[in-house]
């Protein structure tokens, strides 16, 4: 009986020691606290084993943000997207007609991304375009990396006048990430709607030259 009213207390500690920490990290952590976010030396990793890829990115308090299905990531500094990336299987795009492998991805990857620009409300809307520029960054027998940029289109209604505005938005990553007959690929971005700074777009191609395929016994089918 005192063995394990023992172990109950020293389970209870070491609950209580791990929520402090937990709270303390959040609390330095936190947004708005004044910290730095770049290259200070320190490197973050994160396996994703439900979809069979790993990445690594710089630390100096940036923070990864994990979707429940873990489908989805943000990489954000005092609450602003440096980095998001989405899993997409390539059987919900259209990519019947595609030419090739890499045109298939090509149709998924941009139907994907034009799929954030989509807006209707009373007073506008908003849409991407055909993308300015699309450029295979992959070498002969690698996995396929796509890079794009889209026009991103908001129309604006004012007494029955439409105010049309364009803007570059990008880049678009579109790595393949496929294995065990399963098709799908990884859309990164530095944030949609926006065209990435020169600090972004270093954070995010970062992340892009590190992504690798994982070979996962919990790969979802």
């Amino acid at each position: 009986m005192n063995n394990c009213k023992s172990f109950d207390l020293q389970l209870r500690r070491w609950r209580f020691t791990s929520l402090l920490v937990t709270l303390l990290s959040s609390f330095l952590a936190a947004p708005g606290n004044g910290q730095y976010c770049g290259r200070v030396g320190d490197t973050g990793g994160y396996l994703n084993a439900r979809y069979g890829y790993s990445m690594t990115y710089d630390g100096g308090w940036h923070r990864l943000h994990i979707s429940p299905r873990e489908d989805d990531f943000r990489l954000t500094c005092r609450d602003t997207v440096v980095v998001s990336g989405t899993v997409l299987d390539f059987k919900y795009a259209d990519v019947e007609g595609a030419r090739s492998y890499v045109d298939s991805l090509r149709i998924a990857a941009i139907w994907k991304a034009s799929l954030f620009c989509g807006a209707d409300g009373p007073d506008g809307s908003s849409y991407c375009e055909e993308p300015t520029r699309i450029e295979v960054l992959s070498g002969v027998g690698d996995p396929p990396v796509l890079r794009f940029y889209q026009k991103f289109v908001r129309e604006d209604f004012v007494d029955e006048k439409v105010t049309r505005t364009e803007r570059q938005v990008g880049p678009y990553y579109a790595i393949d990430i496929s294995q065990k007959g399963v098709e799908r690929f990884l859309l990164l971005t530095s944030e949609v709607h926006r065209d990435a700074s020169e600090e972004y777009l270093d954070a995010l191609s970062a992340i892009v030259g590190s992504i690798r395929v994982v070979d996962s016994p919990f790969l979802v089918q």
